[in-house]
């Protein structure tokens, strides 16, 4: 039960800040998506296990759910394919910002602990970037991301769920992405261990 305590503390501070429910579709405001996107942040640094970090994850779409009419109150393809998109876009950023991160995380660990490995060709060490492997990596991931969404949603030929359907299979693999990134910085895949007391958010941001 801890893990949703922090999801509703957060979604609870949300929905009494100075950003009112809103009853028209209005697309957010950089303000509102800036808000939402420092929650998520928050949330991942109170977080004591991956579970937890992973909760997080859900604020986006809990908050337009109360914000907008979207979720339940969805009634229209429009609404759907409008509330879709919305949380794509607050992904997009909390994604961005945590790739910001890291690519400075590994930057300083480039500079004070540079990595070594062996090459064949020439027979010698040499220094590899992590930075470098970290940013060929976003790029390889989002040519795979927007590829495999149309192999499994197919071309836009017209129906009226497409982009509800293709929006959130890029949502979806977005979340994903975003805690990859997150554990990648936190050690989580080589120690199988969420440390929030290495999230490095005041040196990093």
């Amino acid at each position: 039960m801890k893990k949703f305590a922090i999801l509703i503390g957060t979604l609870a501070a949300l929905s009494a800040g100075p950003i009112a429910a809103q009853s028209q579709l209005e697309p957010l405001s950089n303000q509102e998506v800036l808000q939402i996107t420092e929650s998520v942040q928050k949330c991942f640094s109170d977080a004591s296990t991956e579970a937890g970090a992973e909760a997080c994850l859900d604020i986006p779409r809990e908050t337009l759910d109360i914000w907008l009419p979207c979720g339940d109150r969805a009634n229209t393809t429009y609404e759907m394919s409008f509330c879709s998109g919305q949380i794509k876009r607050v992904l997009d950023r909390v994604l961005n910002t945590e790739y910001q991160i890291s690519i400075k995380y590994e930057k300083y660990w480039d500079s004070e602990s540079p990595t070594e490995v062996w090459d064949p060709v020439i027979q010698a060490r040499v220094v590899v970037s992590k930075e470098e492997i970290l940013r060929s990596a976003q790029r390889a991931w989002l040519a795979y991301r927007d590829a495999d969404c149309l192999a499994r949603i197919g071309p836009n030929t017209g129906y009226r769920m497409y982009s509800t359907n293709f929006t959130g299979c890029i949502a979806s693999f977005t979340k994903e992405r975003i805690m990859n990134i997150v554990l990648i910085r936190m050690g989580g895949y080589s120690s199988g261990e969420y440390s929030p007391e290495n999230f490095y958010y005041d040196d990093y941001k």
